[in-house]
């Protein structure tokens, strides 16, 4: 079994370990499982759940966990507690650069302590996201990738990486924070799987002095699983997060990011991206009706996708009181063969950007939009996939986006179900306009 290494490593060099999205640790049980057949799914471990139903491809679930968004002295200490969409394919079912901020720019504030004080020169600045403050009209936010924030361990944790997850340290690791972004492994179900798994996430520094977040993993082989779980559930989601995914995963102060936000208050949201992701064909699975003499394929599968969650309130809860509502996902790529849901498209769209997606549904609170051909460069109008969502909700069967639900993040990631592979950002910008 692997331990992890100490490594210190320069702000301007990259480094790959293995295969991490470097997410939180997880105090929560790791063992409880998300019940595909209950609506409120994308929920936390400590939501007691059937795993045993492969009916459900996208249940989300939440590892929670003490992670803190430190102040302004640029130290943000992370834990992870991602909701995941566990994905099945139609076949599996019987197994299944810099511009200006108009607030003052901080890198990280601490929003859990309530008897911080904040500076009445700036007002923008609350102790919490419910206390967020709406821009004025006309106000442009532009996510910025710099400064590399310190952690409180850079000895073990060096702030530009490698950060490492394996089977003996699965929740280890603050994250790493940059600019207005934390990126983290968030290894939430790496439990389930029977491989000597590794996941890690990096930084490095472009020529132009922007910082680019990309993690590698290997997960090993589709059949490496405990016994009697099942193929199609989500071993990982490694992610970079912008704005408030809960009281413990903050990744810069409300007034930069604009999050959380009230649905009625939502900003024309643009996302510019460019990805590079490989496979290798060291690992093997198989695709099609299990029952049937499945193909063999090999590389992994795995999706690359950005997401949305929205709350009934900016005051943020995850877990057992969790408060999300709908979670929103837009599938940039998929892979061999998992889908959101067992069940075909219940819609097609095509964007603005004349790209056609797949919209899919599981649940009353899961949308998602796979495009069909990959789109591994792009501006996505978010807005855009907000509106439809909003505007079609009876036709799809989700919720309707209430006018004081918070919209609290947008977070970038890939779905690991098995397989040996890397990702990594090239670009990546969030403009809001108000």
């Amino acid at each position: 079994m692997k331990t992890p290494a100490l490594i210190a490593i320069s702000l301007l060099t990259l480094s790959a370990c293995g295969s991490d999205n470097a997410n939180n640790t997880d105090d929560t049980n790791p063992s409880v499982l998300a019940d595909p057949q209950d609506p409120t799914d994308s929920q936390d471990p400590a939501d007691a759940q059937n795993p045993t139903n492969p009916q459900d491809a996208s249940d989300t679930q939440d590892s929670q966990d003490a992670q803190d968004a430190q102040d302004a002295a640029d130290q943000q200490d992370q834990t992870d507690s991602q909701d995941q969409s566990d994905s099945q394919a139609p076949a599996d079912q019987q197994n299944t650069t810099d511009p200006q901020d108009t607030v003052d720019q901080q890198d990280t504030v601490d929003q859990q302590d309530s008897t911080d004080t904040q500076d009445p020169a700036d007002p923008q600045v609350p102790d919490t996201a419910a206390g967020c403050q709406v821009p004025e009209p006309g106000t442009t936010l532009v996510s910025k990738t710099t400064p590399v924030h310190p952690n409180d361990n850079p000895y073990y944790y060096p702030i530009m990486g490698p950060q490492c997850v394996l089977p003996a340290s699965q929740f280890d690791g603050p994250g790493l924070a940059f600019g207005d972004f934390l990126l983290t492994n968030n290894a939430w179900n790496g439990q389930q799987s029977t491989w000597d798994w590794e996941q890690c996430i990096s930084l490095t520094a472009a020529a132009d002095g922007s910082i680019l977040p990309s993690w590698s993993y290997d997960w090993g082989n589709e059949d490496d699983l405990q016994p009697g779980l099942f193929e199609w559930e989500v071993k990982s989601y490694p992610e970079v997060i912008y704005g408030y995914k809960s009281n413990e995963e903050i990744s810069a102060p409300c007034a930069t990011t604009g999050l959380p936000v009230k649905v009625s208050d939502l900003p024309d949201m643009t996302i510019a991206y460019s990805y590079t992701a490989t496979e290798t064909d060291n690992r093997v699975g198989d695709k099609g009706d299990e029952a049937n003499n499945p193909a063999p394929v090999t590389g992994g599968d795995r999706n690359i996708a950005i997401e949305t969650f929205f709350h009934t309130s900016c005051d943020i809860q995850r877990g057992a009181n969790t408060n999300m509502e709908l979670e929103l996902m837009v599938w940039l790529e998929m892979g061999n063969e998992r889908l959101p849901s067992g069940q075909p498209p219940v819609a097609t769209y095509t964007s603005t950007g004349g790209h056609t997606y797949d919209v899919y549904t599981k649940s009353d609170n899961y949308v998602a939009y796979v495009a069909q051909n990959p789109v591994t460069a792009d501006t996505l109008n978010w807005s855009e996939f907000i509106n439809d969502a909003r505007g079609k909700a009876s036709d799809y069967g989700v919720k309707y986006l209430q006018d004081d639900w918070c919209m609290a993040n947008v977070i970038f990631g890939s779905e690991i179900w098995w397989g040996e592979g890397s990702v990594g950002l090239d670009y990546y910008e969030i403009t809001s306009r108000y």
